[in-house]
């Protein structure tokens, strides 16, 4: 006879174990108990990992893996009845409130259970005096040996936390078995330090106006420092005595709330510039200055709810596809949880994405102003490479590479090694005074060549009859001056086209230009360090070098000539 009892709405194990996998990382996981004593009007909050060696299939050293996380906060903490609920998914006291960080009611539940399987809970507020802890461990429940979340009873803190706790009201919340923090799916170990680092990089972005706000964030130990994406206040950073930047646009869109059609809530967008001493060259953010500060990685928007961030991105079509130069700008967009819909805000409170119309209207509004200061970026850029190149000269970063090379590896050198002193210094006065050069050119090519720190390797260009398209001169003491003929398509044609490219205003094709011309330059260097290895001094062999480069220089102008003529 069929039963005709009722059946559980759900299957305990079955349902935990598919919600294990809800979308958070590590450092989203964490936010949502840093979220709950933030609202908790916490002013302090420590991250306390506990680690343990695994075998490392990709080495014969073990690696430490995190076992155990703790998070542990001074807020006004929770009585008996709130503390045995908190783990129940669904329940919140502040359900649907729109006015802090929290609202959904199933965040740090949610967030525990997708890195670990047992969640321990201890709390007191001023009115119980001792601590009171609770628990889930999803293998009890996966046994069906729990079935219930059990009552607070008083309960000794773990001894490693006990010290930590001098105040009269607080919650720790303790992740054990933390198997998704051990081993990634395919059963390798996680490096705990990979898990830290980016835990601290995240906090430090996503709370930075709270960490500003007298609150405080430890994670073992160690104070996490408030990072700006926008890089206004550097003095709220590691940074304190950097040149903040500049705000380009700031503006405060006002926006229908869907819950409640009749009224507006503001979103704040703001747009900045960083300083020229940050970008004061191509190139410069993959340099140190700027990876320290989290440049290289600042491509985007970053979009804050109740100046929390829940978004880092590019919300493609929201702005122009991003590129390399885009992490000269910061922009930042903050709305207030009123307008949860409008973003499409998940109850994880990751990941966020405008809807289609106010996208439209973002876009309207910042579109136009990335173009710009793209190419305002782009505009500096020129003037920096054209006093760099009358004051140094255009092939000085090729020139500088051989420099660092040949520092470690001496090369065998061979031509000029007969030259007396006078010779040499006669070989130099003549590479360097040649009158068909600018006076502004000599000045630089004295410097390379005959400053007080000689390249072993200089380039230096003019308008030559013959048909070599580049002539060498061995000065002595491995010194070597390459001579680039204006004149022969090949500079003329090919090399002079990939300096009009550096000065595109799509920075992928700057760089693939410099790129390219950079490694013509080392190319042709490095057939004058070859030909400085053999005994040009000996008439026979030197004048088969100097038919050698003629012929070159003629079968490279018919190559080049058929080329432009296919075109």
């Amino acid at each position: 006879m069929p039963t005709t009892s009722g059946k559980p709405l759900l299957e305990l194990a079955t349902a935990y174990n598919s919600l294990r996998d809800s979308g958070f990382d590590f450092s989203t996981a964490v936010g949502e108990p840093i979220d709950n004593a933030i609202q908790a009007q916490a002013t302090k909050i420590e991250i306390i990992t506990k680690t343990v060696e695994k075998d490392n299939p990709n080495s014969k050293k073990k690696l430490p893996v995190i076992q155990q996380v703790a998070i542990i906060d001074n807020g006004y903490g929770m009585n008996a009845d709130v503390l045995h609920s908190c783990l129940q998914l669904g329940y919140s006291t502040r359900y649907n409130d729109r006015e802090g960080i929290g609202r959904f009611g199933v965040g740090a539940t949610l967030a525990a259970i997708s890195q670990c399987k047992k969640i321990t809970v201890f709390s007191r507020d001023k009115s119980t005096g001792n601590f009171l802890s609770t628990y889930i461990d999803i293998d009890e429940i996966a046994k069906k040996d729990q079935l219930e979340i059990p009552y607070p009873v008083i309960t000794k803190l773990p001894l490693k936390i006990n010290p930590l706790i001098n105040q009269d009201s607080g919650t720790i919340i303790v992740w054990d078995k933390c198997d998704r923090l051990e081993t990634d799916p395919n059963g390798k170990p996680i490096s705990s330090k990979l898990l830290l680092d980016e835990l601290e990089e995240w906090v430090s972005r996503a709370y930075k106006y709270f960490l500003w706000d007298r609150r405080e964030i430890y994670l073992n130990g160690k104070p996490i420092i408030a990072h700006d994406p926008l890089y206004l206040n550097p003095k709220g950073t590691r940074f304190s005595e950097d040149e903040p930047a500049k705000v380009e646009f700031s503006h405060k869109l006002e926006w229908q709330i869907p819950s409640n059609p009749n009224k507006t809530s503001e979103i704040q967008i703001t747009l900045t510039l960083l300083p020229e001493s940050l970008r004061s060259k191509r190139g410069a953010g993959g340099e140190p200055p700027a990876t320290e500060r989290r440049i290289d990685k600042n491509e985007g928007i970053s979009l804050l709810r109740h100046k929390r961030e829940v978004a880092f991105g590019n919300f493609y079509p929201m702005l122009p596809s991003v590129i390399e130069i885009d992490r000269w700008w910061g922009c930042e967009i903050n709305f207030e949880p009123d307008l949860d819909e409008c973003w499409e805000i998940r109850n994880v409170k990751r990941g966020a994405r405008p809807i289609a119309e106010l996208r439209e209207a973002i876009k309207k509004l910042l579109s136009k102003k990335v173009l710009d200061l793209r190419k305002e970026i782009q505009e500096y850029w020129k003037r920096v490479d054209a006093a760099n190149a009358q004051e140094k000269g255009v092939h000085t970063p090729a020139e500088d590479i051989v420099k660092e090379v040949e520092k470690t590896v001496k090369p065998a050198v061979q031509a000029g090694k007969i030259l007396s002193t006078e010779q040499k210094e006669d070989k130099r006065r003549e590479v360097i005074e040649d009158p068909e050069l600018p006076e502004y050119e000599k000045t630089v090519l004295r410097q390379k060549v005959a400053g007080p720190s000689p390249l072993p390797i200089s380039i230096k260009s003019k308008a030559m009859a013959g048909a070599e398209f580049m002539e060498t001169d061995h000065i002595g003491n491995g010194q070597i001056v390459l001579t680039f003929n204006k004149k022969h398509p090949f500079f003329s044609e090919i090399y002079n086209k990939l300096e009009e490219l550096e000065q595109s205003t799509d920075e992928n094709t700057q760089t693939t230009a410099l790129v390219i011309r950079y490694a013509i330059d080392l190319l042709l260097m490095a057939y004058g360090r070859a030909e400085s290895m053999i005994d040009l001094d000996n008439p026979t062999i030197n004048e088969v070098m100097t038919e050698l480069r003629s012929y070159w220089g003629v079968q490279l102008r018919k190559y080049i000539k058929k080329l432009a003529d296919d075109q």
